[in-house]
């Protein structure tokens, strides 16, 4: 974890501050540019399962949906 914290740090994605309350522990912020970043990245995923669902039917897309609420359900517990 400290590897990837790292490289995250040096694309400038996120900087690094210690928890006021517990001087062990690192606290992580995201950068604008980490959050631009991010942004692009939720867009593409997005993108990718609507293109994906269109080969689908809508029988298909209702059990998707279905499941989908299970395991929201599931996560939950």
């Amino acid at each position: 974890m400290a590897h990837t914290v790292g490289q995250l740090e040096a694309a400038g994605l996120i900087t690094r501050r210690a928890d006021p309350n517990d001087g062990r522990k690192v606290l992580l912020d995201l950068t604008p540019q980490g959050r631009a970043t991010l942004g692009e990245l939720r867009a593409q995923g997005e993108s990718w399962v609507a293109d994906a669902l269109t080969e689908f039917t809508a029988n298909e897309r209702a059990e998707l949906s279905r499941g989908i609420t299970l395991l929201g359900r599931l996560a939950s517990k």
